[in-house]
């Protein structure tokens, strides 16, 4: 079985198997793919892939489950799905910040008084 160009490992699990061979790319599209991982053209060999473990669901057509369909325009990511969990992670953490200043601005707020939020 071939490894992703990128972390240089085989899958975890079968469904991720999806290779894109690159050498078989025409070029300007290769290029493009190559510098979003940033490497050079001259160190791509024939047993080169890159799994879809980098696509995002939005890079791909809506077709079979079984075929994956990329748009022309689709770039992979290095880590397209820790982006997602990131971005999740970071609300939360706005949102237990905005929870803890509520709380203490509460807890100094004498009675009778109008909330400072």
């Amino acid at each position: 079985m071939h490894k992703c160009i990128f972390h240089k490992k085989q899958p975890k699990y079968r469904h991720t198997s999806i290779f894109i061979h690159l050498k078989k790319m025409k070029i300007p599209r290769r290029k493009k793919w190559l510098k979003s991982f940033m490497l050079d053209d001259y160190l791509i060999s024939n047993w080169h892939r890159i799994c879809r473990n980098h696509f995002t669901i939005s890079d791909n057509k809506q077709g079979s489950a079984y075929k994956q369909i990329l748009w022309p325009e689709s770039v992979p990511k290095q880590h397209p799905n820790n982006l997602l969990e990131i971005e999740s992670s970071l609300d939360l953490c706005w949102t237990r910040i905005h929870e803890g200043i509520q709380m203490y601005l509460k807890a100094f707020q004498l009675p009778g008084e109008s909330p400072l939020i």
